[in-house]
């Protein structure tokens, strides 16, 4: 038995050109930031104070009796469903 083996040849050695890199990029140093100054307010006239204690009282006074005027002309449907009630309640009371 005198067979021969061959042996196909070695492919050809490819060559890959070298990769091509992007340049780095050039960063800019950041802009300075620009901190504004404050400057010192000048107030025209002082503030004026809130109420005193007698004037918040004789608010709330004309507001009650303001309500009580409004309440007695026209009363609010809450109001007007209280007082039906207490009515059927002291006539169901005075029917037993």
């Amino acid at each position: 038995m005198n067979e021969k083996i061959v042996y196909a040849p070695a492919p050809a050695p490819v060559y890959a050109p070298a990769p091509v890199y992007a340049p780095a990029p050039v960063y800019a140093p950041p802009a300075p930031v620009a901190v504004p100054v404050p400057t010192p307010s000048v107030a025209v006239e002082q503030p004026k104070p809130g109420l005193t204690v007698g004037e918040a009282a004789v608010a709330v006074g004309a507001t009650m009796a303001l309500k009580g005027i409004m309440d007695a002309i026209a009363p609010s449907p809450e109001k007007v469903l209280e007082n039906n009630m207490r009515q059927d309640e002291r006539k169901l009371d005075q029917q037993v």
